[in-house]
């Protein structure tokens, strides 16, 4: 359940990510975690943070495009040193991915960092507010944080890029392996929501079982206190 996971996970200080393309820390000291379980957005399924804003060092270069103000930025690579990008390359719209960048003092630095783990969502939609819950992802945004959480970086942009971790990817808590290829390495809840969750077939990708919540305050409810990661490869360490 998400709830679990944020109990593994707050607290903590440095995560990590390691991967192909992305080799990044940052520090969440002190910091909270926001469960995203269905009161506010349908689908959802997301548990995120706003990073120490001069902690973030070393590179990633994003799976999918970066979209924003309705332009795709393809192949985006930013390097980080002490929270700040202070490199920026990108495929395709470079220029305007530098001119983002350029917004304003805060938008160089990181505002929110999340971890989706919603099972049902498996492939790329051009839909930020779907595409940044797919399980086994991880996503950045550059800009505003939300102050609800501890950050305290201002901006006039809020520009969440997602990194897929479902092949090669880890994340490591304060040294610790927790997340390896799309699978959290942490010990599951012991609610099992398998009869609300839609899930996926491994060899078609095709929505098999419900497909849809109840959208009212008692499925949100159920959402935020059964929802597992089970669904993308949870390993019970126990």
């Amino acid at each position: 359940e998400q709830a679990k996971m944020i109990e593994h996970i707050q607290g903590h200080n440095v995560v990590s990510l390691n991967g192909p393309n992305v080799d990044l820390s940052l520090s969440i000291k002190g910091r909270k975690f926001n469960n995203s379980c269905g009161r506010h957005n349908m689908p959802d399924g997301e548990i995120f943070t706003g990073p120490v804003e001069d902690s973030v060092n070393g590179w990633v270069k994003f799976t999918y495009p970066a979209i924003y103000g309705g332009v795709a930025v393809e192949g985006a690579e930013l390097t980080f040193t002490n929270g700040r990008v202070n490199q920026a390359k990108a495929e395709k719209n470079q220029d305007y991915l530098i001119k983002m960048l350029e917004s304003d003092e805060g938008s160089r630095h990181i505002g929110e960092f999340a971890i989706g783990v919603n099972p049902a969502l498996t492939r790329f939609s051009k839909d930020i507010l779907l595409d940044e819950k797919i399980g086994g992802t991880v996503h950045i945004a550059l800009g505003r944080a939300y102050p609800g959480v501890g950050g305290v970086n201002q901006s006039a942009i809020h520009w969440d890029i997602v990194k897929d971790l479902r092949q090669q990817g880890q994340i490591f808590l304060d040294g610790r392996l927790i997340f390896e290829n799309g699978a959290l390495l942490i010990e599951p809840g012991a609610a099992d929501s398998a009869s609300l969750m839609a899930t996926t077939s491994p060899d078609t990708g095709a929505l098999t079982g419900p497909t849809h919540l109840p959208d009212s305050t008692v499925a949100a409810d159920l959402f935020c206190s059964t929802l597992r990661p089970t669904f993308f490869g949870v390993h019970d360490t126990t």
